[in-house]
């Protein structure tokens, strides 16, 4: 996966970041990897790589139930139960 950041008030292109995963699914279970690297828009590494593991369970009609009602529509899909915890418990983004 590709995400591309900007800066909102000038659109001026600040950093890539490249985020590739691993996911095994058995069941309900899923798990796997995530591996992140961020890039200065001349290319070079400013940040990573950042490693993650990944769980999470498919989301049944069951648990679906727990879900806000919006939300009630996402059965069969699965619910990521940690990503990236560095960047979540507040690391700084590369463009900050």
């Amino acid at each position: 996966m590709v995400e591309l950041t900007a800066d909102r008030t000038t659109p001026r292109y600040l950093s890539r970041g490249e985020i590739t995963f691993t996911v095994r699914v058995s069941g309900p279970s899923l798990t796997g990897t995530a591996t992140a690297t961020f890039y200065d828009p001349a290319g070079h590494a400013i940040q990573g790589p950042i490693h993650a593991t990944l769980s999470g369970q498919r989301l049944t009609p069951q648990t679906a139930e727990n879900l806000p009602r919006g939300h009630r529509d996402m059965v069969n899909s699965y619910s990521i139960t940690s990503v990236f915890p560095c960047l979540s418990g507040g690391c700084p983004h590369p463009s900050m």
